[in-house]
């Protein structure tokens, strides 16, 4: 048999009738196509054999359908392989794709298994694709009574696996990494889950951790949802037994599996680790990669809904001053959030279920009856670039996808709109999915890339913090100075979820919103008062993320003015060079009581000391630093700071 190879620097595949061999410098992947489909014999990454060759299952499987070895199933592989070097993809890292199908002639049933294999990039992501001329064969319904597995219908029909692997000898599960998203309800945004070490065990999460014998480990990255807003009919996200490893993220529910129509599962990603401690370097550079954003996508954007009175204030007016405060303060992108429109707001969707149409996308000729015209004006003598608030139509599934994309590419030929911000998202099956996806990148693609999503992550289904990052970045959460509860700001809070998720999710890709304390109104008794810290404190948060000025600029007292622009202007003179690497929470995980902060691996490190933390220093993770903003002294790597502060010291 012939053997065909293609490589692209480090990158390869190679592969003849019965074999299938992919990798990298870091993880080589074997496959067995000889049985007429695939089953992985070997998964070494960073030298480390993973998987165990006696392995007679197929790698991935739909709920219900017969797979290889039930009934009387007969599977050949269908479609030759290919492999296609992706130099320049529009939304990803450079890659090698690998694409095969195998085939079933009974149910009609095809699978087609999409590889890619990044260079340089200790990487390899899967995808499925499935056409089925016949249903899943099994019951299904979320009433436990009809649904449960039994004699006829064992647990591994009733699941849907985008990947699996037969473990070998020695290789355990450490953890797993639950990330939640409908932030308006919680300040939890990451649950990690060690494993309990049963040979059966199931785990919610987006990330789950493989070790061998304490050695080198693996990284399975699932890019999807956060575990909570997902519609596949399985409980958990991945599941060990039969010695075996299973990722299910398939995001397809078993009755969107309709006769003759494509469906697309989502990606599971493999991640080679040296050592098990290097899952934030790892993960942050690979997401670098995957969703590569342009420098000028990293942007100072006011947004002033945060000031609670945005809907009450706007007018021509009020935005031509709004425009000019926030140039004088530095920001680069000023938000027109909602009430700009014709329709009421957001809550004629969320609340009122409207099947909205065109008309309430008009511009608002009352409040603007110049249109937005005078505030580009304002816009370009101001140096800032505007951005725009908008809420697809989820109330019908996005159906309209290609009337809203054409709306927003409208908007933006004429008024320059930069950055959108998109509320409101229920993404209630797989069509909304398919749709609302169409429309973020038709929007990209047609713009040249010139629009950037801001995509909330606060409420309903979402993307959360591992999907659709190709098309934007993430506005974590609403908080405000003027509400109780779990929305209400505190420093103190915000902190922590930046803290949590920074050693998983790129702070690169995270909106961090900085109010005013002149938006304070009836601080809550039960509740600790924000203003405890000053307000460059609350600033400094955002410094090593993206900087969301969460209120209105043109109503700032002069000295709150004044600090927010010495904020933005330290900040955007580090950008550059923190934005560029590796970005990881140090110290202990904010309390209230610790000594906390990020450090860049281009040499800077933020610190905080927060306001009951009983010690007065800290030991950096470089020596002889130099304190460029904030308060502190270094000696040596000893950094001294007083109560409730903060400062950047660089290497």
């Amino acid at each position: 048999m012939m053997q065909k190879r293609v490589t692209f620097h480090d990158a390869f595949a190679r592969w003849d009738e019965a074999l299938l061999t992919i990798g990298n410098h870091s993880l080589v992947r074997v496959i067995d196509l000889s049985a007429g489909f695939p089953r992985t014999i070997s998964l070494t990454g960073s030298g480390t054999e993973f998987a165990s060759p006696e392995n007679s299952f197929c790698d991935c499987s739909f709920f219900g359908l017969n797979m290889p070895g039930r009934n009387e199933t007969r599977w050949h592989i269908s479609q030759e392989i290919s492999a296609e070097i992706m130099e320049n993809p529009l939304f990803d890292a450079p890659h090698i794709e690998v694409k095969f199908s195998f085939k079933e002639e009974y149910q009609q049933a095809e699978f087609t298994r999409i590889f890619r294999i990044y260079p340089d990039l200790p990487a390899i992501s899967v995808q499925n694709e499935l056409i089925s001329r016949s249903i899943p064969n099994c019951y299904w319904s979320y009433r436990q009574e009809l649904s449960s597995a039994c004699s006829r219908f064992p647990d591994a029909v009733l699941e849907s696996d985008v990947d699996s692997i037969a473990v070998g000898d020695g290789v355990t599960a450490v953890k797993s990494v639950e990330f939640r998203g409908r932030t308006d309800y919680h300040n939890a945004p990451v649950i990690e889950h060690p494993a309990a070490g049963n040979d059966e065990e199931k785990f919610s999460g987006n990330l789950l951790l493989l070790a061998k014998n304490d050695a080198p480990a693996l990284l399975v990255l699932q890019e999807a949802p956060p575990s909570a807003e997902r519609r596949d009919f399985e409980k958990y996200d991945f599941r060990i037994g039969e010695k075996r490893f299973y990722s299910c993220c398939w995001g397809v529910m078993p009755g969107e599996l309709i006769p003759g129509k494509m469906v697309r599962s989502y990606r599971t990603v493999w991640l080679a680790l040296d050592d098990i401690e290097d899952v934030t370097a790892v993960l942050h550079r690979y997401s670098a990669g995957r969703f590569p954003m342009q420098e000028s996508e990293a942007a100072v954007l006011v947004n002033p809904w945060g000031c609670g009175r945005f809907p009450q204030l706007t007018g021509e007016k009020f935005l031509l001053d709004e425009i000019s405060a926030a140039g004088a303060i530095g920001a680069e992108v000023y938000q027109i959030d909602d009430s700009w429109q014709q329709g009421k707001g957001l809550n004629e969707l969320t609340g009122n279920n409207l099947a909205v149409g065109p008309d309430f996308w008009q511009i608002n000729s009352e409040r603007l009856p110049g249109g937005f015209a005078p505030l580009v004006n304002a816009a370009e003598n101001a140096g800032v670039k505007l951005g725009l608030w908008c809420a697809p139509s989820y109330t019908r599934l996005f159906n309209d996808h290609a009337e809203f994309a054409a709306m927003l590419l409208d908007y933006h030929r004429k008024y320059h709109f930069a950055t959108v911000k998109i509320d409101g998202v229920r993404i209630q099956n797989y069509q909304a999915q398919e749709n609302l996806e169409a429309l973020l990148r038709e929007v990209r693609e047609k713009s040249g890339k010139e629009i950037f999503f801001n995509l909330d992550t606060t409420n309903g289904q979402r993307p959360g913090y591992f999907y659709f990052l190709e098309y934007g970045n993430i506005f974590l959460e609403n908080r405000y100075c003027y509400l109780p509860g779990e929305i209400s700001y505190h420093p103190e809070k915000t902190l922590r979820n930046l803290w949590q998720l920074s050693a998983y999710v790129r702070p690169q890709s995270l909106q961090i919103e900085v109010p005013s304390p002149s938006d304070i109104r009836n601080p809550a008794a039960d509740a600790p008062d924000p203003a405890e810290y000053p307000f460059d404190y609350w600033c400094a948060i955002a410094v090593f993320a993206n900087m969301l000025i969460w209120t209105a600029p043109s109503q700032l007292p002069p000295e709150y003015r004044e600090t927010v622009q010495k904020m933005i202007a330290l900040h955007r003179t580090l950008r550059r060079e923190i934005f560029g690497g590796v970005i990881s929470p140090i110290g202990s995980e904010p309390d209230g009581k610790s000594f906390t902060g990020f450090t860049a691996d281009s040499g800077y490190a933020l610190i905080f000391r927060e306001k009951n933390c009983p010690q007065e220093s800290f030991d950096l993770p470089f020596a002889d630093g130099e304190v460029i903003a904030g308060n502190g002294t270094v000696n040596g790597r000893k950094l001294t700071m007083p109560g409730a502060s903060w400062c950047v010291v660089k290497a």
